[in-house]
Order: structure tokens, then C-alpha cells, then sequence
């Protein structure tokens, strides 16, 4: 047996294999079944879920989120290839993406003023602390990444959009208005959504065409005028609840 500095090798192959199984681990394990079944009201009993079990949730949530920031830290730190970091990120970013539209789209069928919808905000505010870490840390490794979002249709650079609880056609519809009204003010209604879609994706679509979405705002469908109209009279009711 071969020792180096009161340390057997045979020690530190058994460490050094450990810290690879653990590399290879899926690191979003648990938030995936959380958010996609437990706090999912179409797949799980939410309304049975008590107070102290959303807390221990909400708390056991944040403590994962905080897990995968360190992975990535760790991930990125032992690899030394700008290549491999940046695949790395996209990897971690899409799953984070997609947490975050699970997280959201439950979010949207939670009851008002309940505890699961309490819940459901804090989720959401925890992964908006954590991409605003990624973005902080690695802000010169995702402009890198971003920036051929357009040649490429990378997916991944929808993950610091703006996730909107509306289909395409409704956000088209109120964006519209929006400019009819004055309430954004710009040379056209073009530059309008031009300015603005680029910043959005929907629950089921990531990378929206602004063209296509003014285009149908001229001709509205009855059905999706109706839930935007319910949309702005939801927050109507929120802002007058503010003290």
C-alpha cells in the first residue's frame, strides 16, 4: 500500500471516484417531483397539503436552490475548458428554465389569498434569487451565450425572460391596447412589440416571434380577448387591495 503524506492512495481513489458519482447525480431531482407533482394541482392533492408541510416545502425549496448553486459553482470551477463552462451553464439554465415555468403555471391555478398560493410566491421569488446569482457570477459567460440566441434558436437564453401566465395571442392582444391607449408610448406599433417579446416567453413557448404576434393582434379571437380582459381586471383587484 503506497502512502503519500499519511494519506493511502487507495484513500484517494475511493474520494476521488465518490466526487464523481456525485458530479453525475441529477442535481434537480427533488424540485422536479415538487414542482411537478407535489404543488402541481393537476397532478397532486394540494388542497390537502397543511400549513406546517408548505412550510417545511417552502424551506426545503430555498435549501435546494442553494444545493445547485454550489453544484454549479463546483462544476464550473473544476472545469477548465470556456467551452465545457459555457455547456455547463446552458445545462443548469434550461433546468432552472424549466422549474420556473412548472413553478409559475402552478402558481396560476392556486385559489387567492390561500397558503399554497403563498407558497407558491416565495418558490417563485427563490429561483428569481437564484438566476439573479447565475446572472451576477456569470454575466460575461451568458452575454456570450445569449448573444447568438438569434442564429442559433437557442432555447436556453429564454431562462432570464420574463415567463407571462398568458398565450401569445393574449399578451399580443393587451400590448396592443397598450399602445392604442398611449400607455407605452413609441413610434409604432411595431416597435412596440419589437422592443417588448423579445423579453417574454409563454408557459408553453419559449422563443416568441414579435412580428407574429402584432400581426394577430389585429384580428383577436373573441375567446382570448375575454382572458385578457379577465387578466387586467385581476390586477385591477390587486392594486386595490395595495395600502
Amino acid at each position: 500500500m503506497v502512502i503519500i503524506g499519511g494519506t493511502t492512495v487507495l484513500t484517494l481513489e475511493k474520494a476521488m471516484r465518490k466526487r464523481l458519482m456525485n458530479e453525475k447525480q441529477y442535481p434537480f431531482r427533488w424540485l422536479d417531483e415538487v414542482t411537478e407533482l407535489t404543488l402541481n394541482p393537476q397532478r397532486g392533492n394540494v388542497d390537502q397539503l397543511q400549513s406546517g408541510e408548505l412550510a417545511q416545502l417552502q424551506d426545503q425549496f430555498q435549501s435546494e436552490l442553494r444545493k445547485i448553486f454550489i453544484s454549479l459553482k463546483t462544476k464550473t470551477f473544476w472545469t477548465y475548458s470556456v467551452k465545457k463552462k459555457k455547456a455547463v451553464l446552458q445545462q443548469y439554465a434550461e433546468a432552472i428554465r424549466h422549474i420556473k415555468i412548472q413553478a409559475a403555471f402552478n402558481m396560476n391555478l392556486y385559489p387567492e389569498n390561500s397558503p399554497i398560493k403563498t407558497t407558491g410566491g416565495a418558490i417563485l421569488a427563490y429561483l428569481d434569487e437564484l438566476l439573479q446569482g447565475i446572472e451576477k457570477r456569470y454575466g460575461a459567460f451568458l452575454m456570450q451565450i445569449m448573444a447568438p440566441a438569434e442564429q442559433t434558436a437557442l432555447p436556453n437564453a429564454a431562462i432570464f425572460k420574463l415567463i407571462c401566465a398568458l398565450s401569445v395571442d393574449q399578451i399580443g392582444i393587451i400590448l396592443k391596447a397598450a399602445d392604442d391607449v398611449k400607455l407605452v408610448v413609441s413610434r409604432s406599433l411595431s416597435m412596440v412589440f419589437k422592443s417588448i417579446v423579445p423579453h417574454l416567453s409563454t408557459m408553453n413557448k419559449s422563443d416568441l416571434s414579435w412580428d407574429s404576434m402584432r400581426s394577430n393582434s389585429y384580428h383577436p379571437e373573441e375567446r382570448d380577448k375575454q382572458a385578457a380582459i379577465l387578466a387586467l381586471e385581476k390586477l385591477i383587484r390587486k392594486i386595490r387591495e395595495y395600502r
